[in-house]
C-alpha cells in the first residue's frame, strides 16, 4: 500500500526537504542540541506518482530524513499515520533503514498528537 498523489512537485518537494535536513543537521552538527524530527502526516513510506499506466514509486520523505546520518541523525523521530496499515509499513521500512529504537511511528490524529 502506497500514498498516491502529487506528480513531479512532489518529488521535487521531498529532495528540497531532504537537502534541509541534510544542511540542517550539518550545521547542528557543532552544536550540543538534542534534535527531534515529527512528521504529522507520515504516510507509508513510499509515494506512487503518475497515472496507472506511466507511474513510479518513490521514497517518502520519512524514508528520506531517517537515511541521513552523516555528520549527524536526528536524535528522536516521531511519525504521525493515522491509517494503521500504513503506519504498519512505515514503522518496518523505517526500521530496516535504521535499526534503533529511537524512532517512534503512531496511528492517531495528528491534530490530536500536537495537543
Amino acid at each position: 500500500m502506497h500514498n498516491e498523489f502529487g506528480g513531479s512537485w512532489t518529488q521535487t518537494k521531498i529532495e528540497i526537504l531532504e537537502k534541509y535536513a541534510e544542511a540542517y543537521l550539518h550545521i547542528m552538527s557543532k552544536q550540543k542540541f538534542h534534535l527531534t524530527y515529527f512528521d504529522g502526516f507520515a504516510g507509508s513510506g513510499d509515494i506512487k506518482i503518475g497515472n496507472e499506466e506511466d507511474f513510479k514509486i518513490i521514497a517518502g520523505a520519512a524514508k528520506k530524513i531517517v537515511a541521513i546520518g552523516v555528520p549527524r541523525s536526528f536524535d528522536i523521530y516521531y511519525f504521525v499515520e493515522m491509517d494503521t496499515q500504513k503506519r504498519d509499513l512505515l514503522e518496518y521500512a523505517l526500521k530496516t533503514i535504521r535499526a534503533t529504537n529511537n524512532i517512534s511511528v503512531v496511528a492517531e490524529d495528528c491534530n490530536v498528537v500536537l495537543k
